[in-house]
């Protein structure tokens, strides 16, 4: 029976949540936390995102702002953030492709770094603007794997999986399989959404009809667009 692969997104978010950055109360431009300065390209501010997870959270007192029942997010910065439950449910599954940091928040949330990087096809990643000099990233980045033919997918049935190349200043793209998914489910996990690749028939389908439209490509967890935050 074929499986199923899918991209976690988090957009249920009342306020922006960065792990990098501090914010002026009184409305200035953002400043980069002082314990991730070596991370940033001091020519382009572009981050390289495992520098920062290297240099860890646990004592930075970064805070992030999430709807009430929520567990699991991902910042503004590309940092997939759960809580103590939710890592609890992976690890006790034997979840594969991640390790975990704590983040002191007040509410002691974990960050997850995704370890298991694939090869893909670097065409779906377009490069714009002009290539940093001090870094050599490009000015931005635009696409993104989208479909099973674009990436080298795992052979494992339990695992996170994600690009081998950071997607600028948004982190790696976060992949699951279905086994995965369903756990989150089970968990009851709440935030975000996970949304389907396309598989080679549905794209040639797509290709033979531009009008159909798939079912079923998105999987919801608690998602809603309004509410409180903790």
């Amino acid at each position: 029976m074929p499986r199923s692969f899918f991209e976690f997104g988090s957009y249920d978010q009342n306020d922006c949540n960065f792990l990098t950055q501090v914010h002026d109360k009184d409305g200035g431009g953002p400043g980069v936390r002082f314990s991730f300065l070596s991370a940033f390209c001091t020519s382009c501010g572009n981050f390289d995102s495992d520098a920062v997870f290297e240099k860890g959270f646990e004592y930075t007192l970064t805070r992030i702002r999430v709807r009430k029942g929520r567990n699991i997010l991902r910042t503004d910065d590309g940092f997939l953030c759960v809580s103590p439950e939710v890592l609890k449910a992976l690890s006790s599954a034997n979840v594969k492709g991640f390790e975990s940091k704590p983040l002191y928040t007040g509410m002691y949330w974990h960050v997850l770094r995704i370890t298991r990087r694939r090869k893909f096809d670097p065409k779906v990643y377009q490069e714009g603007g002009k290539r940093c000099l001090g870094c050599g990233r490009p000015e931005y980045i635009s696409g993104g794997v989208r479909a099973e033919n674009e990436i080298d997918l795992p052979d494992e049935d339990l695992t996170f999986f994600s690009p081998d190349k950071q997607f600028n200043n948004h982190g790696y793209q976060v992949f699951l399989t279905e086994d995965v998914a369903r756990i989150l489910q089970r968990a009851e996990v709440k935030g975000g959404e996970l949304e389907r690749l396309w598989t080679a028939e549905e794209l040639q389908r797509l290709k033979d009809d531009p009008k159909w439209r798939r079912k079923d490509a998105c999987v919801s967890l608690g998602q809603h667009r309004y509410g409180p935050t903790e």
